[in-house]
């Protein structure tokens, strides 16, 4: 049985681009934090503060359209 919760309706396509973005950041991170180990000086903080910007106003986007749906 599918959980009450999933819809089957399709995603539009810019919060299906958002998704894939939101994860895309989350993956870059993630590369980003094991290349900067066993660093000394790195600029990575500031690189990955970048993606987090981003992702926090990706969320925010899609947060503010359920709110609206």
């Amino acid at each position: 049985a599918i959980n009450g919760t999933w819809s089957l309706r399709e995603l539009p396509d810019n919060v299906r681009e958002l998704l894939i973005e939101r994860a895309a950041l989350r993956a870059e991170i993630t590369t980003l934090t094991v290349k900067a180990q066993g660093l000394k000086k790195s600029d990575v903080s500031v690189l990955i503060a970048d993606r987090l910007r981003r992702i926090d106003a990706i969320t925010s986007l899609l947060e503010n359209r359920k709110c609206n749906a």
